[in-house]
């Protein structure tokens, strides 16, 4: 009788080291986001929204960097991904998204405006917009509805930092933006 008790014992002792030998072998520390990609997940585009990832990058430049310079180097980053322009006050491009930079200064702030062409894929909806920045700020109740929409301001970055929309004839979250304003206010 002690012998099957030794025996089951030791049977029960191997298959303890045995699993947990099979476990360390498995268990290499890779987890699934780790692992490489294979040759059919690749990757084609680096960010999952180009548009509103580069959105997000100017939108937090420091007054310092809200420059042309530095501008030009965010759209070389994007430049296979997004049809981006610098706007240079002579030659229009109606197929690209036109960036213009106008530097601050004591007598006003930096302002790049972003011209979206109608037929750009990149062009954001409104709920996009919503759904990345939060809702814009609200107008006061007492406030007359003009004839067109005005545009939606968000504000709730910085104390310098102001996004403004526009989306043509209305400010559904279907809506396609048409123009995006960034101020920065020293």
């Amino acid at each position: 009788m002690n012998s099957i008790i030794l025996s089951s014992r030791r049977y029960c002792l191997s298959m303890l080291l045995f699993s947990i030998v099979l476990l360390a072998i498995a268990c290499n520390g890779n987890t699934a986001a780790e692992q490489p990609l294979s040759a059919e997940k690749v990757v084609v585009s680096k960010h999952s929204d180009p548009f509103m990832d580069y959105l997000k990058q100017v939108v937090g430049l420091s007054m310092n960097e809200f420059n042309t310079e530095h501008i030009k180097s965010i759209n070389r980053q994007y430049a296979a991904e997004l049809p981006l322009a610098l706007y240079d006050g002579q030659h229009e491009r109606p197929d690209s998204i036109q960036v213009s930079v106008t530097a601050g200064s004591d007598k006003g702030p930096a302002e790049l405006i972003l011209l979206l062409p109608p037929a750009s894929a990149a062009r954001p909806t409104v709920g996009t917009i919503i759904k990345n920045f939060g809702k814009p700020d609200s107008l006061p109740k007492d406030f007359p509805m003009p004839k067109d929409p005005l545009p939606l301001r968000f504000t709730q970055f910085d104390k310098q930092t102001e996004l403004t929309i526009r989306s043509g004839a209305n400010q559904e979250a279907s809506a396609r933006v048409e123009t995006i304003v960034i101020l920065k206010k020293k």
